[in-house]
This record gives structure tokens, sequence and C-alpha cells, in this order.
């Protein structure tokens, strides 16, 4: 009965650990000018509620739009928004900066209430990812603290996308290769 007991309280604690925020729609591989609609999605009882989030691109792409579909049920008593940052206007992406992120943009993004925890299923939809050059981009979904002395509780999903060059590119450069070498 006390095994029992243990392999329960483990997998209990295990379920715990998965929960949180995940990253969909992303693909393996790119090429430059591609497009992708990316979500952000709960797993496992979502997130907890009262809690600020950060969704952070870094590397050559841009991302845009995204609707937070997910909305409190008593209003009086949560709130949620989504704030998409692009630019330093506000020194945001320069605070993200000193917690090691070399961002290109980030969303904020906010589920009040200490009630209110998001379910799991689609959170935002229709986040617009473009392939802007050939490189590697990661986008992570952290928690942080909202402190003077800011820091990162918790990652929640880190996902790379390849961007490669296109293939007319790779032949040219493949053509290109073999002239210089003729030539020698």
């Amino acid at each position: 009965m006390k095994k029992l007991l243990v392999v329960l309280m483990v997998l209990s604690m295990a379920t715990i650990a998965n929960a949180g925020l995940v990253i969909g729609g992303a693909p393996a591989e790119m090429m430059p000018s591609d497009t992708a609609l990316l979500t952000i999605e709960g797993i496992d009882g979502g997130v907890p509620g009262n809690t600020s989030y950060w969704a952070i691109l870094e590397g050559p792409g841009t991302n845009s739009g995204g609707t937070l579909l997910y909305s409190p049920a008593d209003q009086e008593a949560g709130y949620a928004f989504m704030v998409q940052y692009t630019d330093d206007a506000d020194g945001i992406l320069s605070w993200l900066g000193g917690l090691g992120y070399q961002t290109a943009n980030a969303y904020f993004i906010s589920f009040g209430s200490a009630t209110s925890i998001p379910a799991d299923g689609l959170l935002v939809d229709g986040i617009l990812f473009h392939c802007d050059a050939p490189g590697d981009v990661t986008l992570s979904l952290v928690m942080i603290s909202g402190d003077a002395g800011s820091e990162v509780i918790d990652v929640f999903d880190t996902v790379v996308i390849h961007q490669i060059p296109e293939p007319m590119t790779m032949g040219l450069l493949g053509l290109g290769g073999l002239f210089l070498r003729r030539r020698k």
C-alpha cells in the first residue's frame, strides 16, 4: 500500500510539472519569405492566474497579429490582455535583453485574478511568423517575475525554427562554386 501511495504521489507531481504553455504550428524548417501561423496553447491545466507571461522571438524573423482567445468567465474578478512589443520605445526589449534574451520582438500576456486559470487548449491564435533571412529563430514562452530584481521563473516551451536558403539560391551558389573551381 505504501508503494502504491508513493507511485501516485510521483505521478501527480509529474503531471503538475508538465502544466503550462506550448507553442503550436511552428515548423522545424522554413525558407526565407515563408510564413507560418503560430498559436499558444495551455496544457495539463494551463497556467496559474494572476501571473504574467512572455512569448519572445529571437533571430532573423518577425511576427505580428495574434488574437487572445481566453476570457475569464467573471469579468469583474479577472482580466486577460496581450501586448506586442516590436520596438524599444518603452525599454521593454532592453529589459528582456538584460535577462539574456536577444529579442526581435515579444508578446506580454497577462491572465489576472487569483481564481481564474486558463483552461487547456487554444489561448492565443493567429500569430503570423515571417521568415526574414537564413539562420535559426528561437521562440520561447517564459514566466518572468515583475519586481525590480526581475528573473526568469519558468521556461514553458522553446521552439527553434531553422531558416534555410531557397533551392534556387542554393543552386546559384553551387553553380558559382563550380565556375570558381573551373577557373583555377
